[in-house]
């Protein structure tokens, strides 16, 4: 009978050290998690606008970028984006339909990034121009200017 006895307190211990562990490793899996919180482009839209921007968070990077379907230096930056945004998995990257966002807003200024620190804009990249055309390369190589420069 002691030795039952036993046996009970150390089940209770080992239930204990167990549910410890696993909080601790939920606690250490949630950093790391904070640390990466982005790494992928996401796709929003304008009721998203407010709580993904305006709303990111105190010391966050959001990079914007609004396009439209059948632009091909749209889809390359799109494309460029997905790389940059795993490689600083810090920063926010999202994407969306410009006219989801502005209403009526011209073919003309696409492709758009916008820039944010804090909800505050920081820079603004407007028109196929700024970007160098089809020849804008994700390191700055070639004829087009660096992607977020």
């Amino acid at each position: 009978e002691e030795l039952e006895d036993h046996e009970d307190e150390f089940n209770e211990e080992d239930e204990r050290a167990i549910e410890m562990y696993r909080r601790q490793r939920l606690a250490e899996w949630k950093v790391t998690k904070l640390k990466n919180k982005f790494g992928e482009v996401l796709e929003i839209s304008g009721k998203d606008y407010v709580q993904e921007v305006t709303k990111a968070g105190e010391g966050s990077w959001v990079i914007l970028h609004l396009y439209k379907q059948g632009i091909p230096l749209c889809a390359l930056i799109n494309q460029h984006l997905s790389g940059l945004a795993r490689k600083f998995p810090d920063v926010k990257f999202i994407k969306a339909i410009s006219t989801t966002c502005i209403p009526n807003y011209p073919d003309r200024n696409l492709p758009t990034i916008f820039v944010y620190l804090e909800g505050d804009i920081k820079a603004q990249f407007i028109g196929p121009l700024v970007f160098g055309g089809m020849n804008l390369t994700r390191d700055g190589k070639g004829s087009g200017r660096q992607a977020g420069r």
